[in-house]
């Protein structure tokens, strides 16, 4: 029984390191027509703040990185920011724009939304190899996906190699900063 109660809780102080989020400032969002709030990671700049997650709760906490995919634009997304978490999901209760009560988990963490120059078209990420049947950028899935899905070590890989040198190395520090160690993949 100790080996056991061991290896639970060592699952359980264990995080996801990397998680796939998504952005999608259009008017005609579910999520914005619920709140009557626009969330465009390209609106963001660099600032701590909170992104809405659906999945992974207890999985996510310092040191996950979050990577965005900005819905909203023709053809697929692009890969557009990230975040850091600082710390676990938190519920936060509001009135949403007709006045019912609503329950959203958040992210707290640093925000990154890049620059449109310097963002990863969709076309070149499923171009370099991302997985025909994995959302948001294979050729034959669907493009929905849970904001906080995990990411596997060959999707961050495929997304690391992607990146100019000076956007791996601000993502690296920012995860030093909070985590205190750089990501696996630096």
């Amino acid at each position: 029984m100790t080996t056991t109660s061991r290896s639970r809780s060592r699952r359980r102080q264990s995080f996801l390191t990397d998680i796939l989020l998504g952005s999608n400032p259009t008017d005609e969002s579910r999520w914005t027509q619920r709140t009557g709030w626009l969330a465009d990671i390209a609106q963001v700049g660099c600032k701590d703040g909170d992104w809405t997650v659906k999945c992974n709760l207890s999985c996510i906490g310092p040191g996950t990185v979050g990577w965005f995919a900005r819905f909203g634009d023709e053809g697929r997304p692009p890969l557009a920011g990230f975040i850091v978490c600082s710390g676990p999901p938190l519920e936060y209760e509001f009135e949403d724009k007709i006045g019912s009560l609503v329950r959203e988990w958040y992210l707290s963490g640093h925000l990154h939304g890049w620059t449109p120059q310097l963002w990863v078209s969709g076309s070149d990420i499923e171009a370099a190899g991302w997985p025909a049947t994995r959302a948001p950028w294979g050729s034959t899935s669907v493009y929905q996906f849970r904001n906080g899905e995990r990411l596997d070590s060959d999707c961050v890989k495929l997304l690391v190699s992607l990146l100019c040198d000076s956007s791996k190395q601000h993502i690296a520090a920012e995860h030093r900063r909070i985590a205190g160690s750089d990501p696996w993949w630096a």
